[in-house]
């Protein structure tokens, strides 16, 4: 039995990807959820659930703070994001129960739930946002490979 992986993630796509499309690397983003795997869950089912859970979301204002380092080693450079009405907390919230009622299972929350610190990784030759931004749309990806990124769905809020 091959082995099975956590490869589905839902992030906003601060580069605006289309749904299909393939990437070399994850966009710029704001991950919302870390990995996940869908167990006995059909991909349409997780699908139809973001959809309506999210539906009455609406746009979430952020600013975009100064900058930090993350990961185990402190050497990843990051812009920390500002959650001004406390909306992006409540949707990453939200999406940790709606995925986890589906019976998935989460590759590690760790820096989830309490401990959630939303933050945009900075990529080479990529240019972040300005100050003031709006998140009015989330994706949900799936990695294929360690080179190959699936943009599966976007949804607007």
């Amino acid at each position: 039995m091959p082995r099975q992986e956590f490869d589905y993630i839902i992030f906003h796509d601060i580069e605006n990807n289309i749904p299909g499309k393939i990437l070399e690397k994850w966009p710029l983003h704001i991950t919302l959820t870390p990995y996940f795997l869908l167990e006995n869950l059909a991909e349409n089912d997780l699908l139809n659930n973001v959809k309506k859970y999210i539906s009455n979301v609406g746009s979430i204002a952020i600013n975009i703070k100064d900058q930090a380092y993350f990961g185990p080693k402190n050497n990843i450079l990051v812009s920390r994001v500002d959650d001004v009405s406390g909306k992006l907390r409540d949707l990453h919230l939200t999406l940790i129960s709606v995925i986890g009622k589906l019976g998935c299972s989460f590759s590690d929350l760790k820096y989830s739930n309490a401990n959630y610190s939303p933050h945009i990784t900075h990529l080479p030759n990529k240019q972040l946002p300005e100050t003031d931004y709006w998140i009015d749309t989330i994706s949900i990806g799936k990695k294929l490979s360690d080179s190959q990124k699936l943009i599966v769905e976007k949804y607007y809020l």
